[in-house]
């Protein structure tokens, strides 16, 4: 053999030794369960652990024991350290199948088991589960009544999906027959009669001899006197639409003579008050409804409030009254709707809310503050809000669970010293005629008119005498005589106080007839990273920009628009002027 075969042979027969040493290292840092994992513990349980979430087929880690009525954290707390016959490991993401083959005397039992997180259990093995709750969740019990006689293999199956680990199962003798159990309580708030929904059968009646039992379904005014309930000889029952008032109810089984009941239900119908389109005047109307942000059904009835108002409805996850029906206040919703009048100005508002609030002054068309999402409670406000007159309020709020308050206040700021009922210009012949007419004035010393023909540089034109502090209508006019033909121009008013204090109005425009409008000037078109608009003639209140599916990507109100972040592509132009005249034009956006 050559040197060189011999030497490739060393190395490779090192590597192969390298290899079974990393192998065996690996190896010895696993722990594996030993023994089989199906044996039945007689009388107790014999519980099989595996490491992840709902696994009872791999990663066997050995056993543990547990009497036959069992309440466990396993090792005592979240991510502590369990230790089975063979191996330890963190109570985190892991699984437990316990068996145990018992003798049970024929008898009814009433079972419970409950898991944070899933639990199930079967009697036969693990053929079929009687009783199963096997989902991610905080500790929760679920109960259910069987019929046993003899000796059978119980699997109770659990697994923890992170956080706390809690696993327990009660099995308790009841007797020779069971009632079941029906369910369940209503109270129904309507308008008239109701319709109640139907009862269910959560657990049957049994009888230990396995006899089949004969239904009869029983009503009460008082829960004291029973009455038989003709043709309700079902398992389940349905009361007829048309329901109104309180009555109790219940199921009895009979069989061989023997005469069980089930629990007793309690239905009643509130006939509800109220009108949920009713707007208070000067101060609040709520209705309530059942549900988060819901205003379209399950309407309760309704509460009242003053114009200002904090309110935290008797507490949080209480029963609280309205008009009609009570209601929980856990998760719940309230529009409430005042008309109010208000002297022309400006008024600062503040909401606040636990959970969502929103408020709109113009009877929910607008919201003048938004703040509607789950969050504590917190206030929002919207200042320098013009208002005028009477206004519809509507003021939003829901309740997501927790806490709960809703609170409205506001504040006058100015009186603003003139109320317009309206401001207009037109042509006629060779001069523009402006008009205006005023519903109250304050200290109104006069107005100075103003015109433009680019928006940016405005004429004094005139002066007109106001009328001092007066609430009656006034009307106003004044004539501009140096009109150009074929120019387009805007006013507007310079109202001035007598202690000097200024507001201006809004615009108004006069486009002669004779004159030619220019269409949109856009460039350069195509355009890379900004682009220019002209609109002669008008004055540009705001620009939009929209992509081929509508949307709406850009807006401004300067004649130059930079496009950084928007694609190349075609685009739709829209502008507006201040009276809201409106044209449109195309966009090429390129690289």
């Amino acid at each position: 053999m050559h040197i060189t075969t011999k030497l490739k042979l060393v190395k490779k027969s090192f590597l192969v030794l390298m290899i079974s040493f990393i192998t065996i290292g690996q190896g010895a840092a696993q722990c594996f369960g030993t023994g089989n994992e199906t044996d039945y513990g007689a009388g107790s349980w014999i519980g099989y652990i595996y490491e992840g979430a709902n696994n009872y087929t791999t990663n066997y880690r050995g056993r543990v024991s547990a009497t036959e009525n069992f309440d466990t954290d396993f090792c005592g707390g979240p991510a502590c350290t369990i230790t089975t016959n063979t191996c330890t490991l963190t109570a985190e993401n892991f699984s437990a199948r316990f068996r145990m083959t018992q003798t049970y005397a024929e008898g009814i039992y009433g079972i419970t088991i409950g898991g944070d997180d899933g639990v199930r259990l079967s009697i036969d093995g693990g053929a079929t589960y009687v009783l199963q709750d096997f989902g991610y969740h905080a500790y929760q019990t679920v109960y259910t009544e069987v019929r046993l006689s003899g000796t059978y293999n119980l699997v109770f199956d659990y697994f923890e999906g992170g956080g706390d680990n809690r696993a327990s199962i009660q099995i308790t003798y009841i007797g020779t027959e069971t009632g079941g159990q029906i369910g369940s309580d209503q109270d129904i708030c309507v308008s008239g009669t109701g319709d109640p929904d139907a009862f269910t059968s959560n657990i049957a009646a049994l009888y230990a001899s396995g006899a089949t039992p004969n239904y009869q379904w029983e009503v009460s005014p008082d829960g004291g006197s029973w009455s038989d309930v003709a043709g309700a000889t079902a398992e389940t029952y349905d009361i007829p639409a048309g329901y109104t008032g309180l009555n109790y109810y219940r199921r009895s089984a009979e069989s061989g003579g023997v005469t069980v009941y089930s629990n007793t239900l309690t239905v009643q119908l509130t006939s509800r008050s109220g009108d949920d389109t009713a707007v208070g005047s000067g101060s609040w109307i709520g209705h309530v409804y059942d549900g988060v942000n819901n205003f379209g059904n399950n309407y309760k009835g309704d509460i009242y409030e003053s114009e200002i108002f904090d309110e935290s409805f008797g507490g949080d996850n209480v029963t609280s009254s309205t008009s009609g029906c009570d209601y929980q206040t856990e998760t719940f919703t309230v529009r409430f709707e005042m008309l109010q009048t208000f002297e022309h100005g400006l008024y600062d508002f503040q909401i606040g809310g636990d959970d969502g609030v929103r408020l709109s002054v113009d009877g929910g068309s607008t919201w003048v503050i938004d703040d509607y999402s789950n969050h504590g409670y917190r206030t929002a406000d919207a200042f320098n809000v013009e208002m005028n007159g009477s206004h519809h309020l509507v003021l939003d709020y829901y309740e997501a669970g927790g806490g709960n308050r809703v609170t409205f206040s506001y504040t006058q700021q100015t009186l603003l010293p003139v109320t317009y009922l309206f401001l207009k210009a037109e042509n006629e012949g060779f001069s523009n005629v402006i008009r205006w007419a005023t519903a109250t004035e304050i200290d109104n010393d006069f107005f100075e008119v103003q015109k433009t023909a680019d928006g940016e540089s405005w004429e004094v034109i005139g002066e007109v005498s106001g009328h001092g502090t007066c609430k009656e209508v006034t009307n106003y006019e004044f004539t501009d005589s140096n009109v150009s033909p074929g120019v387009s121009v805007y006013y507007r008013l310079k109202q001035v106080d007598f202690d000097g204090q200024e507001e201006y109005s809004s615009l108004v425009r006069v486009g002669l007839a004779y004159t030619e409008i220019s269409s949109l000037s856009i460039y350069p078109n195509p355009a890379v990273d900004q682009v220019n608009i002209h609109w002669p003639g008008f004055i540009l209140k705001e620009v939009k920009i929209f992509n081929l599916a509508g949307v709406l990507v850009r807006s401004s109100n300067e004649m130059q628009i930079g496009l950084d972040g928007l694609e190349p592509g075609y685009y739709l132009i829209r502008v507006t002027d201040p009276e809201h005249e409106e044209t449109s034009g195309r966009l090429i956006i390129r690289q």
